[in-house]
This record gives C-alpha cells, structure tokens and sequence, in this order.
C-alpha cells in the first residue's frame, strides 16, 4: 500500500539521522578524555565504543538493504512520465510542485505560470501503484532557438514571450535543464534523476524534430561555503606564523601568505581594490567585502560608493571574477571526496556522462544564488552524437576519474592544475 511505501522511505530518511548522530557521538568519544583513552584499563569507554560501532554497522545494514529494495520498486520500468501543466495537472500536484523546488524558489503566481507555459516544460516522475499523487522527482526545462544561456536572466529573456506551443516553439534546438528536485529524501541514492533526465530527453527528441543541445544551467550550492573555509584556514595559518615570528623576533612573511587559494597577483589586485594596508589582511577583507550584499552590483552610484562602503563595486566586481571563477573550476575538477567531485550537482551530471562546458558568472543573482555560490553557475552537455559518447565519458568517469571539459572551464585553472580533465 501507498501508507506502507511512504513508512518504508520515512525509516531510510530516519536511519540517515540515526547513522550522523551516533557518527557524533563517536566523534565526541574520540576527542575527549585523551587520558582516559590512553588507559588501557578503562574498561567502560571501550564498551560504550563498541556498542556504537555494532549499531552503526546494524543501521548501516539496514540501509543498504532498504535502498536494494527501493531500488527495485522504483526502477525506471516502475515509474510513470506526466508532464505538468498549468491547465490540465490537479492543482494538488501542482502545488507540490511550486512548495518542493529546491533549486529557484518561485518568486510568485505569475512565476509558476511562466514556468509551465510557452516555451518551458516541466515533467515529473510518479510512481503508478504505490504514490500515485504525489511527484518523486521533477525537472524544469526550458526551450531555446540556437543559444547555450549564461544566466537565469538569459532564460527568462529567450523564453518568456506570448505565444502559443505553435510552429515557432516546435522549430527550438536547444533545450535546457534548468531546475532537478527530488521530493524524497528516502529515495536518495535511488537514481530517479538519471532515470527522469533519460527518459525526458526522448521524450523532446520525439516532439521536437530539430532538438540536438541537451544541456544544464546548474548551481554550485556549496561553493561559497568552501571557499569561506579555505579562507578561514588560510587566516589561522597566517595567524600561527605571525604568532611563531613574533616568538623569534622575526618577520617572514612567507610562513603566513599562502599563495594555494590566491596567487600573489591576485592578493596584489585584491589589496588595491579592497583598500587593505598590508597584503597578509586580504582574506579577511575578502570575507568582510563579500557580506556586503551589494558587491556585486556595477550599477551603484557614486554616492553610495563614496559613503558607508568604501569599496568600489565595480571594480570588485571585475577584479572578482577570474578569481572567482579560477576558484569555481578548481572547486568543481580538483576538489574530491574517495576520488569523485566534492560537488553533487557535479558528481551527478559527470556520472550520467555529461561534459562541464562553461563557467558563468553572475549567472543567479537571487539571494540563493548569491548566499550560495556568489551567483556563479555552470552549464553541464549532453552529447547525444556520435552514438556512444555518453556511455564513454561514463565508462571513462568511472574508470579513472577523468571528466570531460570544454575550454569555458579548463581555461580558468592554471595551467599544472589539468591532470585528471580532458
């Protein structure tokens, strides 16, 4: 029954909780009472240590076992394809739709419209026997004449016009993924968005005859917080030399100016534009200027400029961007967990052997894109021609790790930071 599915999904969301607290608590043993765990008499810890383990491997068990079984009754055979529009989806489904977005939360009523209006589609995966009303994951397309858009703004500018699902929608060639939420986070793991974006792109290809660019225009949500990191540790390295130097009577500057994050031209610009009287105070004057919700903004008059902040946007704004995206590209290609990208999104697309083919900047400037990753995003390509490129990025991503680039990424790491890209 739908009842006995939703508590099955519910425990494998549960059992993920369960698995980071006692993650947690083991933590907490491992970094308190040093001296208590140096005495090999402590009988008790050593048994509280235990039975952690022994439920962490119970719960890591059932997981996997859960996952085996969801896997099987949410295989793409199992799921059913609707496409969501405004006229014709129960306003039930469709409500689910606006409340879930993960990636661009709606903006209003008119919002939702143009998303499932002329030149935008939306289909949703559901599950015919067991979630029959409610959607597992959803993707927002957008449908374009010849152009791969560099920013949100770009998409709502080509696509949002008053006309009809007429001829001139049928002759676009470029279709854009633009927005993929999964509504279940029990199924995570599951590959429901592979699945969606497979059977999404067949469905194009059938109902429009001169589709040949699939691509993505995807977020980084969780750039700016790596960045934020890096900097913050660049700062306590900087500081502890400082502190060294001080204890010896001498100034080295090279024990505390770590040139891995920023080179140092880039501290050079940076500490010109920031104002900063010595070049070792740039990261933090970095991380100050980028709260300052108007960093970005070129269009600030010199009023405003000229009072409270004493930074000039503009020229922040320009000297930021090789940086930032400099940044971005090793974020995405050199930055990884058990050899795969640190980023989901681009773990994601890499593993269904999509290509990374161009950084954007300001690409999002809502609040998300901006609290996110300073409204940098990245567009992933599907390559469906020749036949079997897909599967060989795929075969090669798996193999060795290797990701396929085009120069709108490679072109931003230096040049010994290529090894593991193609």
């Amino acid at each position: 029954s739908s009842i006995g599915m939703k508590c099955i999904i519910a425990l494998r969301t549960d059992l993920k909780v369960w698995n980071m607290k006692l993650n947690q608590a083991q933590s907490l043993y491992h970094s308190s009472n040093k001296e208590m765990r140096e005495n090999e008499t402590d009988v008790e810890l050593k048994v509280m240590q235990e039975e952690i383990r022994i439920k962490k491997k119970k719960i890591q068990q059932m997981a996997f076992d859960l996952k085996n079984l969801l896997s099987v009754w949410f295989s793409a055979g199992m799921l059913e394809l609707r496409r969501i529009t405004y006229e014709s989806t129960p306003a039930s489904i469709i409500e689910q739709i606006a409340l879930k977005e993960a990636v661009h939360p709606l903006r209003s009523l008119d919002d939702l419209r143009t998303r499932l209006g002329p030149n935008r589609r939306c289909y949703a995966f559901f599950h015919p026997s067991f979630l029959l009303e409610e959607p597992l994951v959803f993707v927002h397309v957008a449908l374009m004449e010849n152009c791969i858009p560099c920013s949100m703004e770009d998409i709502d500018k080509f696509t949002t016009k008053n006309e009809g699902e007429g001829e001139e929608e049928r002759n676009k060639k470029v279709a854009v993924f633009y927005s993929i939420t999964s509504t279940q986070p029990g199924l995570s793991g599951v590959d429901l968005g592979n699945f969606l974006l497979k059977r999404v792109v067949d469905v194009l290809k059938k109902d429009f005859v001169n589709m040949e660019t699939f691509v993505t225009l995807s977020p980084l949500p969780r750039f700016r917080k790596w960045v934020e990191g890096k900097v913050k540790q660049q700062m306590k390295k900087g500081n502890e030399g400082r502190a060294k130097d001080d204890n010896t009577k001498t100034v080295s500057s090279s024990k505390f100016v770590d040139d891995t994050l920023f080179t140092k031209k880039e501290k050079l610009e940076l500490q010109k534009v920031l104002k900063c009287s010595n070049l070792e105070d740039v990261p933090f004057a970095f991380l100050q200027a980028m709260e300052n919700p108007k960093w970005y903004n070129d269009n600030s008059s010199d009023e405003e400029q000229d009072g409270n902040d004493s930074t000039n946007t503009k020229s922040l704004s320009l000297t930021l961007k090789p940086i930032l995206l400099k940044l971005a590209a090793r974020y995405l290609l050199k930055e990884k967990h058990r050899g795969k990208p640190l980023d989901g999104v681009a773990k994601f697309h890499v593993r269904n052997g999509a290509e990374m083919y161009r950084l954007n900047y300001m690409a999002d400037v809502s609040r998300k894109g901006m609290h996110n990753s300073w409204g940098i995003m990245v567009n992933y390509r599907y390559c469906l021609a020749p036949d079997g490129v897909l599967e060989e990025n795929q075969l090669q991503y798996e193999r060795t790790g290797r990701i396929e680039v085009r120069e709108g990424v490679s072109k931003w790491l230096n040049n010994n930071d290529g090894d593991d890209v193609k």
